[in-house]
């Protein structure tokens, strides 16, 4: 298919070229500056469309060329975001543009695929996303995350671990990957990433885990705006082989929703919850705040519940209780036990390797518990796993004396 030519001039729809870059068919070329200099430059390459607003200079200053674009046949739709450019509206509507007043890059980019007929670029129907979203931190995040890859690896279903918190990793020490490993933030910054570049940035892990890191020691600016995280989510999407996506969120969740973004790709939300009044109150906020995003969010989360510490006073159906008289709707998929010597033997066993906590100690507890959340999990999302749930006794003897090795970090290499 050949792909039409957008011009994009614009510096108040941020984020906007990642989001039409999602789409099949476009070839998108962005400038901040919406000059009659630089649109009458641009024009000359005849582009099959063309996108301007009021950001650079009023919009009567652009009249002649929205003119000549008009007359050339050029698709043209043009923003107006000042008080003075709206009585114009009208004007430029008879004359034959399409007019938007609406400056999210949401809106635009649908606005403006919808004209164009455009189609959204084929994801995997095989695939399925989870984000693993905390309202606190120190709850056991990245633990879960790192051994719900480990279950559903196990079970014959290819996982992909994304690091969501880049500011703050847990991925790489868990893993024991290289701090100097590719990371896919410098590729997300610059907009869409085609399919085959950020496959060359994925980590193939001994554990037979894939690992896509946003550590970088490197750079200055750790974070993402959010049009960049959803361009990096949407092309995540057309992986064709990784089958589980999990997604290693941070707590501060209004600033990176995250999480969010997963629920709008049709993914699933996992919120672990340690009780207590203070964690469980964070965590019925987090989920007001994912149903104010997303209609419906509430059937698609999921409560996993961590063990109380030793100790502690706070029980787990305390927590229940309040989480089920605000949320009804968000389903339970059990306790997650604690074993810290599992945990402890696991990350001591050598500091340079990477040991998983299912496969040491004697009595696990955790291997059972991941067991029946990998079952639930699958049954939830619909997918049937390749291969069946192994005996805890089985995988510790099979497991548990052969993934002590150094991991080799290459990136890229053989699917």
């Amino acid at each position: 298919m050949t792909n039409m030519e957008l011009y994009i001039a614009t510096s108040t729809v941020r984020g906007l070229k990642p989001l039409l870059d999602t789409y099949d068919g476009v070839y998108v070329i962005q400038s901040d500056l919406a000059t009659p200099e630089i649109l009458t430059k641009q024009l000359q390459t005849q582009p099959h469309a063309l996108f301007l607003d009021d950001s650079s200079v009023p919009i009567t200053a652009l009249w002649e060329v929205i003119n000549k674009a008009l007359l050339s046949g050029i698709r043209t739709f043009i923003g107006l975001y000042t008080p003075a450019s709206q009585p114009y509206a009208e004007q430029l509507r008879g004359g034959g543009a399409k007019v938007i007043t609406r400056p999210d890059a949401e809106s635009v980019a649908a606005w403006i695929a919808q004209e164009l007929g455009l189609q959204h670029k084929a994801v995997s129907r095989e695939q399925r996303m989870l984000s693993i979203g905390v309202a606190k931190g120190g709850v056991g995040k990245t633990l879960l995350t790192t051994l719900l890859a480990e279950g559903f690896q196990r079970r014959g279903l290819q996982t992909l671990y994304l690091d969501g918190d880049p500011s703050n990793p847990g991925g790489p020490t868990t893993y024991r990957v290289s701090a100097s490993s590719l990371s896919y933030l410098h590729l997300a910054k610059k907009g869409a990433i085609p399919v085959n570049v950020l496959q060359q940035h994925i980590i193939h892990h001994p554990s037979g885990i894939h690992l896509l890191l946003g550590a970088d020691p490197g750079g200055d600016d750790t974070d993402l705006d959010l049009a960049a995280w959803r361009g990096l989510l949407g092309t995540v999407r057309q992986l064709p082989d990784e089958r589980i996506v999990l997604v290693d969120t941070g707590p501060d969740y209004k600033r990176r929703p995250y999480a969010a973004t997963v629920l709008r790709e049709d993914g699933y939300v996992i919120l672990p919850v340690q009780p207590g009044q203070a964690q469980t109150t964070a965590a019925i906020n987090m989920l007001s705040h994912l149903a104010n995003k997303v209609p419906g969010a509430e059937r698609r989360c999921f409560i996993v519940y961590v063990e109380p510490e030793k100790g502690s006073v706070s029980k787990v159906s305390s927590a229940r209780a309040m989480l089920e008289s605000n949320f009804p709707g968000v389903r339970e998929l059990g306790v997650l036990p604690r074993d810290a010597r599992a945990v402890s033997m696991a990350g001591e066993h050598h500091h340079d390797r990477y040991v998983s906590p299912l496969d040491v100690g004697g009595k696990n507890k955790l291997v059972p518990a991941i067991t029946t959340l990998v079952n639930d999990l699958c049954t939830a999302m619909d997918i049937m796993p390749p291969l069946s749930a192994p005996r805890s006794g089985l995988l510790q003897r099979m497991f548990g004396g052969q993934r002590a090795q150094a991991p080799e970090t290459s990136s890229g290499g053989a699917r």
